[in-house]
């Protein structure tokens, strides 16, 4: 998109409707003094947002000392999002409103595996399917969540840590934005899991501008913010912490193929290798009992941990032992003032976050730890959706976009963005 230049009535619209947005300044005195425009020309950027369905009065007025001035809110309802996460084992499909509140969503078993052409097929269709039963025929704009690195600045894939041959690595040259921009005929971005969380915790009431989000899952995957922003790398692989190397032992090979990544011993994968050679080596009567029920997973190491079965509690110690080392270098580079661990059940394991705290402060200067939350992510990994929803309205409201679809009134008009 062109930029917009600081005169320009669409730019002067933008930045009073994220001013309003962010509740940072609600009202025509307080935008005039954030803004230094005048309060004339602050009423005509209003009345331009409010044109285009961005803000509204809330009902209410506030003074600073003279007559009550009309306070102004961001319409959540103005227009809807659609986020499609593509994970290795399933697809998840949601349809929300311009705050991330969600507002219909599926989800089916997938494997990415199943090769490009086939899952953005199916990630089409469920998101038309979700679409067409919630009666919308289109949403503002479209994110598209991948597990794994994205080249933010060209919106495709980047190199993945993955071998050559792996079925879950895709051509580097298949633009995903651009296909399901034609498909859906909407905005679309691609985004990495991996950013959008850190993304999405920054967006959390009275987060700080410092944090570092840790998602466990088959593999480690970390994501970093420093002063309000997501940090992405030279390569875009900022906060790659399974591939840090945190062990000597030769035993188990990771997908970079190397020996000792934090992956290798710390992974929903590693785990639960770990737990089925126990059970054939018959160390453990509960995870041997599981076994029998279904295909071992974190979370019946997870509950052996909590009832006390030896083996699970070596497995979840040692995870959350070696996580914690790897932190601490983190820590020790970026100074963060929050550590956000979520995804799979292991993240919300009372042990694993004990020991997990025990290594850090054992690991780091005290003055690090004493400042430190390390707390866990929400059960339903609520961080990802709004991230991703975050992020499509920050661009649709940024004064470049605003400028291209606010004459036109929606952004699921404007065929410029479409591109």
């Amino acid at each position: 998109m062109l930029e917009v230049s600081a005169q320009d009535p669409w730019f002067q619209v933008s930045e009073v409707v994220q001013l309003i947005r962010r509740g940072v300044a609600t009202t025509r005195p307080e935008l005039a003094d954030a803004t230094h425009l005048g309060r004339n020309i602050i009423s005509h950027r209003i009345r331009a947002g409010q044109e285009v369905g961005l803000v509204e009065p809330d009902g209410s007025g506030r003074s600073r000392g003279g007559r009550a001035a009309e306070v102004w809110r961001f319409r959540h309802d103005a227009g809807q999002v659609l986020v499609c996460v593509v994970e290795k084992e399933f697809l998840r499909t949601l349809l929300t409103d311009l705050g991330g509140n969600i507002l219909s969503e599926s989800q089916v078993v997938w494997s990415l595996g199943s090769g490009v052409d086939s899952t953005l097929e199916q990630v089409a269709q469920e998101a038309e399917k979700l679409l067409k039963e919630a009666g919308i025929q289109k949403p503002w704009g479209a994110c598209i969540a991948v597990p794994t690195t994205v080249d933010v600045a060209e919106g495709r894939m980047a190199s993945p840590v993955v071998p050559i041959d792996s079925p879950y690595r895709w051509p580097l040259d298949v633009d995903i934005r651009g296909w399901f921009a034609q498909r859906l005929g909407v905005p679309v971005w691609l985004a990495s899991v991996s950013k959008l969380m850190p993304l999405g915790a920054l967006m959390t009431p009275g987060a700080p501008k410092e944090l570092v989000y840790i998602r466990m899952g088959s593999n480690i995957m970390g994501g970093l913010a420093a002063n309000g922003r997501v940090c992405h790398g030279a390569q875009w692989m900022a906060g790659s912490l399974g591939h840090v190397t945190v062990s000597d032992e030769q035993t188990r090979i990771c997908s970079c193929g190397r020996y000792g990544c934090l992956d290798t011993v710390a992974g929903g994968g590693a785990m639960v290798a770990d737990a089925k050679d126990a059970v054939a080596q018959g160390r453990s009567p509960y995870l041997a009992k599981a076994t029998v029920k279904h295909e071992l997973a974190v979370d019946d190491i997870s509950e052996g941990a909590k009832v006390g079965d030896t083996v699970c509690v070596e497995i979840v110690v040692r995870a959350a032992t070696m996580l914690g080392r790897a932190l601490s270098a983190m820590i020790a580079w970026g100074n963060p003032a929050r550590i956000i661990i979520g995804g799979s059940a292991i993240a919300h394991n009372e042990l694993f976050l004990t020991v997990l705290r025990q290594t850090i402060q054992v690991s780091t200067l005290a003055s690090f730890y004493e400042n430190l939350e390390i707390v866990q992510g929400d059960p339903e990994q609520r961080e990802l959706v709004t991230g991703a929803v975050g992020l499509v309205v920050e661009y649709l409201i940024s004064p470049p976009y605003l400028a291209a679809w606010g004459p036109g009134g929606s952004p699921a008009d404007c065929p410029e963005m479409q591109s």
